[in-house]
Order: C-alpha cells, then structure tokens, then sequence
C-alpha cells in the first residue's frame, strides 16, 4: 500500500518562497561575501605572529583565499564538480599554509571552509565543521607543549603529566574519532562523486562509524597505563 504525501499547504508555499527569494538576485551575490569582514582579525593577528618576509607572505596568502572564496561560492551553485573541487582544495591548501603566520587565528578561516562544504553537499559535509572544531582546540595544546620543551625540562614534564588524566586522553580518543570520520566520509564522498552510483550507501556510512570508533578505541586502549 503506497503511503500519501501530505500536501504542502498555503503557509509552506509562503516560507519556501521566502527561502529562494534569499537565494536569487543581489542577494545571492553580496550576502555570501558579507562574512569575509571576519577575516579582518586574522589580518590583525598577522603582524603579531611574523616579521619580516613572513609578515609579507602571510598577507599574500590571505588576500589569495579571499580571491579563491569569492569564486568558490558560485562554484558550489553550479555543475561543474571538478572546477569546485579543485577551489575547495586550493582553499584548504591555503588555510594550512596560514597557520605559521597567523596561529590560532587562522581558524576563522576553516569556518569559511566549512561553509563552501556545506553549501554543496548539506548535511555531508557537517562533519567537516566538527574535524575544525577539534583541531582548534587540540593544536593550540600542541604548539604550547613545544613551547614549554624550548622553555625547559621542568615546565614539559609538568604539561605531560598533567596530559596523563583521564579526560584529556579520552578528549584525544574523540579527536582521532573525528579525524577517522573525516576520512572515510570525505573518501565515500569522492567515490559518489566520481564512480557509478551503488545501494547500500546507508551501510558504507555506519562502516565508516564503526571504523573510526574501533581507531579511537584503539587509541584509548595503547594510550592508557
């Protein structure tokens, strides 16, 4: 027995309209590009962290992932996977090299990452969001554990004992679970988009779950005393 669709009623055809007139005209243009004013603080940070021929680079590459974000957008919109993907890739490229000038503040420009992601692919590409979050807490704790190693003995014996604790080892194990998603999600991704399409897509998704838990698992089980 076929299950009937509700029909969408008078209030619905009102909010869908509401939604697409966001979506078309200047509005689809300019709105995206509003949010590149963020960018403003790694501009900022930028003097703070490099001299010299670093500070110069670090300027560079920015204004080059502004130019590369501003046609990414409309390439999310469009057919054209491969032009896209390649924007994407060269965007996170440039969000890595970012990360010796600018630090911390480089983050902000994950969140724009992120938002050409989940303007093409939705609810896929939510992961990504996640994997950024992360790393911007985890590696801020690495490069301070470097810090205290130039610093002397006594200060880095005192940060890895206290990364002995039960909680920051388990934080550890959700970060490798994270990263593990990320991979296998971003490897399904590519084999939807680039291979003929298969069923069971729903199980290659709880595979890929059940993978990364059993890495964080394993994580946990070598990391532990």
């Amino acid at each position: 027995m076929q299950k009937e669709l509700p029909v969408a009623g008078a209030n619905d055809a009102a909010w869908v309209a509401d939604q697409q007139r966001w979506a078309k005209g200047w509005r689809r243009v300019v709105f995206p590009y509003i949010f590149l004013a963020w960018l403003i603080q790694v501009a900022v940070a930028i003097p703070k962290d490099s001299h010299g021929a670093g500070l110069v680079a670090g300027y560079v590459v920015l204004a080059t992932f502004c130019v590369c974000y501003v046609f990414t957008v409309p390439a999310g919109w469009q057919q054209n996977d491969r032009r896209y993907r390649v924007l994407v890739a060269t965007l996170c490229t440039l969000f890595v090299a970012e990360l010796p000038f600018a630090h911390a503040d480089t983050f902000i420009m994950g969140v724009f990452v992120s938002a050409v992601a989940v303007i093409k692919y939705g609810e896929r590409a939510l992961v990504i969001p996640g994997v950024l979050t992360a790393l911007a807490i985890f590696l801020p704790l690495h490069f301070l554990a470097l810090g205290l190693a130039i610093d002397g003995e006594a200060r880095l014996d005192g940060f890895l004992h206290w990364s002995e604790q039960p909680l920051v080892k388990f934080a550890e194990g959700g970060l490798v679970f994270l990263l593990t998603v990320h991979l296998l999600g971003g490897l399904r991704l590519l084999m939807v988009e680039n291979l003929a399409w298969r069923g069971g897509q729903k199980h290659y998704a709880v595979v890929a779950g059940v993978a990364a838990v059993l890495a964080a698992l394993a994580y946990l089980l070598m990391v532990s005393p």
